[in-house]
């Protein structure tokens, strides 16, 4: 959705730097979320998901007051279908595909490790 804001607010021109301010923002989150969750959880080990809870809220209400209302207007739109097996993206599925496959067993392999090394 926020992707689709973004899109819709910006020109031509300047939609290559909306577009990468929200991918810095995205990733900034990636990296921050997890370090704020671990330093809260000294506080009890249910603290993060209530804060995350209570800043979504948050968030929401502020994007409810801030972001006008679109005019409902016609958009024109082009039918473009695209399967799985086109010869122009089935390249980057199956890279995608593997990158996926490895992160996950990676992560879950770190996450077993790790728990036979605390032995919990």
């Amino acid at each position: 959705m926020a992707q689709a804001y973004v899109m819709g607010w910006t020109t031509q021109e300047i939609r290559t730097r909306g577009m990468a301010l929200f991918g810095a923002a995205n990733g900034l989150g990636f990296v921050l979320s997890p370090a704020m969750s671990g330093s809260m959880a000294s506080i009890g080990l249910t603290a993060p998901m209530y804060v995350a809870a209570i800043l979504l809220f948050l968030l929401a209400i502020i994007f409810l007051v801030y972001i006008p209302q679109e005019r409902n207007r016609e958009i024109s739109r082009q039918s473009i279908s695209l399967s799985p097996n086109d010869s122009r993206i089935r390249h980057y599925l199956w890279i995608g595909l593997v990158l996926s496959f490895a992160l996950n067993i990676v992560q879950v392999t770190i996450g077993i490790f790790r728990t036979g090394q605390l032995r919990l």
